[in-house]
């Protein structure tokens, strides 16, 4: 049972408490959460992923087995998404939306610092690590699930070399 609380207040109380503390800020302080919300997303997120990573210890295998694992998630959330739209006989518009949040969830930068203080540098470098596989992920094959109906493939371009 000393364990248990030990593991609660080193990672549960820092996390909860950050939440107390924000909401509290939010409360009586009425900040522009737009402007926290963008500086966290586009300065201190990208500086701590940077810096876990220029500090970490993960080697060639390591990064393979995680790149592995993302694809294998990835087709597999895929494959449930596109058979349970095929069940549900959804239109292709509601099929590729279904794709698109079962694939991607938005959930990237929630767990990181459960991960750090849970399982320490070397734990946070392997969820960094997926994190940015499922950045690039969202910004190649999201945008080709999201386009893949939008624009036929012999309207384009390239296909007709112009």
């Amino acid at each position: 049972m000393s364990n248990y609380a030990n593991i609660f207040g080193s990672v549960s109380v820092p996390i909860l408490l950050a939440c107390v503390l924000g909401y509290l800020y939010q409360k009586y302080k009425s900040p522009d959460s737009k402007v926290l919300a963008d500086v966290s997303l586009f300065v201190l997120s990208p500086c701590l992923i940077i810096s876990s990573l220029s500090e970490s210890s993960l080697n060639g295998s390591s990064f393979g087995h995680i790149a592995l694992f993302t694809i294998i998630q990835t087709i597999l959330c895929w494959a449930a998404a596109f058979g349970t739209g095929k069940l549900f006989r959804f239109n292709s518009p509601s099929l590729r939306a279904m794709e698109l949040t079962t694939i991607f969830a938005n959930t990237n930068n929630y767990g990181l610092p459960l991960l750090l203080l849970a399982f320490g540098a070397h734990g946070f470098a392997i969820g960094v690590t997926n994190v940015i596989l499922h950045i690039v992920l969202v910004n190649t094959l999201g945008l080709y699930i999201r386009v893949t109906k939008l624009v036929q493939p012999r309207s384009s371009h390239f296909q007709n070399g112009t």
